[in-house]
């Protein structure tokens, strides 16, 4: 089952989710403590969607530890 975390916008998953209800694609929305996305039976593997390669590099090149 595909995990999405209740903190993304509705506005931008509305294609996930729509997806995955017309291909009957069971998800859940909860909490994630990591990432957007995770399946549920798969352990240390989360998705985080990225609004572009901008801020891509922004989180992987930052010193900010707490992202």
């Amino acid at each position: 089952m595909l995990l999405i975390d209740t903190r993304e916008h509705p506005q931008a998953i509305a294609k996930i989710v729509s997806y995955m209800k017309s291909h009957n694609v069971p998800y859940a929305m909860c909490k994630l403590d990591v990432g957007d996305y995770m399946l549920s039976d798969v352990e240390g593997v989360s998705v985080d969607r990225k609004k572009d390669l901008n801020e891509l590099l922004t989180n992987l090149c930052s010193r900010d530890s707490s992202r």
